[in-house]
Parts: structure tokens; C-alpha cells; sequence
């Protein structure tokens, strides 16, 4: 058996691989569960998530604040399968959020966590894939960002082509990303959640 070393990351990783499971044969009660479980233990693990990334993502993020809509407060950024929002404290005062996500259950975490972030506004929560995002305006925002996501999406070419689209002119996609599990893993199943 898989271990974590710590009895709720255990807990989790059974809940979300007997949620995998039902989710797949189970039709929409059990999405709606998986949903639930999902976003509860994504909101769990973004404190861990974000100190082991944390150096890149300061790198990432370094220019953001030097962006021209940054240093006026007023930057504009979509984020693109924000979760329950680990990305905020990387965002310059001023900064204006777009979150967007398939999953509505994230709704509750997402504003939970924007709260601790006075300086930042949690414009919108649009939910919807990357793929399909009719409800941001063409040219509308300063920054797309994008992290951890494409590995979970149906079509990577789409999400940015979207992103291009949604970006204003000079507007700047930043994304951090890694690689797609081999098939037939247990991470694999997991990035391809429906």
C-alpha cells in the first residue's frame, strides 16, 4: 500500500481512488461526489503544494509585477483551473482575478483563500474548461496564468489558443507545467480525472 506518512494524506489519496473508481462507473451522483472530494482535498494540499513549488513559481511570477498594469494597480489576470486560488499570493496589489474552473465545488475554498488577500479581487469565478471560456471578453485581461493545468485537459492547442484570445495586446501567458504520467500508473488516472 501507497503511504504518505501522514494519516489524512492517506485518508485522501484512498478517497480520491475509490472516487476515481465510482466517478468513472457511476454516473452523475457520484461526479458530484467526486467533484466535492476533489476540491476539498486540492484545497487541503495547496499550503504543501505551493511550498514545494515555490521557487519556481517566484521566478514565474517575477515580471508580473513589473507589468505596466501592475505598477498602476490595476493588472487584470485570468487564471485558468485556479482550484481554490494557490496562486494568489504571487499576484502584485491591485491585481484584479478572472477564475476559471470546471469545478463548482472549488467556489467555497476559492473564497475562503481570496480573503486572506486583501489587496487582490476575486472579480469572477467562471465555471468552465480551459478549452471553453465564451464568458471572458477577447482582449480583456493583462496575464494568463496557467500552472499544473494542461496535463488534465482534453486539448492543450485550445486552452491556448483561449488564452491568446483573452489576452489584451502584449498581454503575457504564464504557465508551469510537467509531464503526463506513463499509462497505466495510478498518477495517470489521476491527471485524467473526468
Amino acid at each position: 500500500m501507497i503511504t504518505f506518512g501522514v494519516w489524512w494524506l492517506d485518508v485522501a489519496f484512498v478517497a480520491a481512488l475509490i472516487t476515481t473508481i465510482l466517478t468513472r462507473y457511476g454516473g452523475p451522483v457520484f461526479l458530484l461526489i467526486y467533484r466535492k472530494v476533489y476540491a476539498y482535498i486540492i484545497s487541503l494540499l495547496a499550503e504543501g503544494y505551493n511550498k514545494a513549488t515555490w521557487r519556481y513559481k517566484e521566478k514565474l511570477f517575477e515580471d508580473l509585477k513589473t507589468r505596466k498594469s501592475a505598477l498602476a494597480r490595476n493588472l487584470r489576470v485570468l487564471e485558468i483551473g485556479v482550484g481554490s486560488g494557490p496562486n494568489f499570493k504571487f499576484y502584485p496589489p491591485g491585481t484584479s482575478v478572472i477564475a476559471l474552473d470546471p469545478n463548482p465545488e472549488f467556489d467555497k475554498y476559492l473564497r475562503k483563500n481570496a480573503e486572506q488577500f486583501d489587496e487582490i479581487k476575486l472579480q469572477q469565478f467562471v465555471i468552465a474548461s480551459g478549452e471553453n471560456m465564451a464568458a471572458v471578453h477577447d482582449e480583456s485581461v493583462d496575464a494568463v496564468i496557467c500552472t499544473l493545468v494542461l496535463c488534465n485537459v482534453a486539448d492543450q492547442v485550445k486552452v491556448i489558443a483561449e488564452a491568446k484570445r483573452v489576452l489584451k495586446p502584449g498581454g503575457k501567458l504564464y504557465y508551469l507545467e510537467h509531464v503526463r504520467a506513463p499509462p497505466d500508473t495510478w498518477l495517470y488516472s489521476v491527471q485524467n480525472w473526468p
